[in-house]
């Protein structure tokens, strides 16, 4: 059975998908990796089939690209003769569904949060309801990333729950992230640490202005990291360096180890109220042992308990992230420790690759077990 696994570039592919590759090729399915061209495509070339895929990138609103987009995506999946298309990402989701109408093929799509299209209420998201309403009609099944999500697409009549799935995110590799070793004592400070996109949404103005307020306080410790687009984000690459400076927050930038980057922080800091399926740097976060603050949020909220392995603060409020930051830091260290084997726990109990990459594996035996049976019967 040929499998397809979809998304808008390929960089997540390589940082989200690899483990899920390796085991539905280690079953015996063919696997292909469709995504736009990037840096990290000839990477996947080792480990699946690629294909190139270049009008899935960008976020473009323009319905000629969308149709061309249709177009590729009907192209594609009849050349290779898809099976199972998996895909990761809005468009992809809405439209591999369109692709595959009236053909063979059986489609799963992943919600990985709502996105910024139902941020707010408007013709935006009216029109993404429709669309995806009318497209997942033809989904064998959808899978959300937390039960927020899935009451949000059953409330809006777009999916049956008899189609609903659920997943705890991505998952993260347990044997790759492993909780640090060394703690704050050989540096009499506590790191605090924002990693993400910087989108105003993500919080990371909350993480910034939080900071502000502590800066005085030489026992505190605070970086940045982060991809930079100056219309996103809301200030230009030498105002954010400006802010940064007045705040006393070290700007580091995109950084492609965030493994070995958590490994120098003590706490991680991620007030987004963007509308996540369960953001990928907290899993990693809670892998690597570190205590978590974060906001009460669909997919956030489900990575912390509150007060054992860190703290739910309420969105848009860089008081109670402060807040939040002063308690930990008040904590000795055998507390702190505690806090963050407790992270770890979580992550080993819920959030571990191999329990997420079993169901889609699931899946694709089902689907497979179907197509044997129709061919049967036919």
């Amino acid at each position: 059975m040929n499998i397809a696994i979809i998304s808008n570039t390929s960089w997540s592919i390589y940082n989200f998908r690899e483990h899920l590759i390796s085991c539905l090729k280690e079953k015996g399915y063919n696997v292909f990796a469709i995504a736009p061209r990037d840096e990290y495509s000839d990477k996947i070339k080792a480990w699946s089939n690629f294909v190139p895929l270049n009008s899935l990138e960008g976020n473009s609103k323009n319905p000629l690209k969308d149709i061309i987009l249709l177009i590729d995506l009907r192209r594609v999946i009849k050349k290779n003769n898809i099976d199972l298309a998996f895909s990761f990402t809005p468009k992809g989701n809405i439209y591999t569904c369109y692709a595959a109408m009236g053909s063979n093929t059986r489609c799963v799509p992943t919600v990985n949060g709502l996105g910024s299209g139902f941020e707010k209420k408007g013709i935006l998201s009216r029109v993404l309801i429709f669309l995806y309403r009318y497209s997942f009609r033809y989904s064998h099944s959808v899978i959300f990333q937390n039960v927020d999500d899935a009451y949000f697409f059953q409330l809006k009549n777009i999916v049956h729950p008899s189609k609903t799935k659920l997943v705890n995110g991505s998952g993260v590799d347990l044997q790759k992230f492993q909780p640090k070793i060394k703690s704050r004592k050989s540096r009499n400070v506590t790191v605090f640490a924002f990693v993400g996109r910087l989108i105003l949404s993500k919080g990371f103005k909350d993480f910034l202005n939080a900071a502000k307020s502590l800066s005085s306080n030489e026992e505190y410790c605070f970086k940045l990291a982060g991809s930079h687009d100056t219309k996103r984000t809301g200030m230009s690459v030498k105002e954010l360096n400006e802010f940064c400076k007045n705040t006393g927050v070290e700007y580091i930038g995109f950084i492609d180890s965030v493994n070995e980057f958590l490994k120098k922080i003590d706490v991680i800091v991620f007030p987004s109220y963007y509308p996540e399926g369960l953001p990928r740097i907290l899993l990693e976060s809670l892998a690597t042992g570190l205590p978590v603050i974060t906001c009460n949020t669909p997919g956030c909220k489900e990575t912390v308990v509150d007060g054992k392995n860190g703290f739910l603060v309420p969105i848009r409020s860089p008081e109670s992230v402060a807040s939040a930051m002063q308690r930990i830091a008040s904590l000795s260290d055998k507390e702190l420790t505690a806090m963050g084997l407790s992270s770890r726990e979580l992550a080993e109990n819920k959030f571990g690759v191999e329990q997420v990459t079993q169901q889609y594996l699931d899946i694709a035996n089902l689907i497979q077990t179907e197509k044997l049976k129709a061919i049967s019967l036919s």
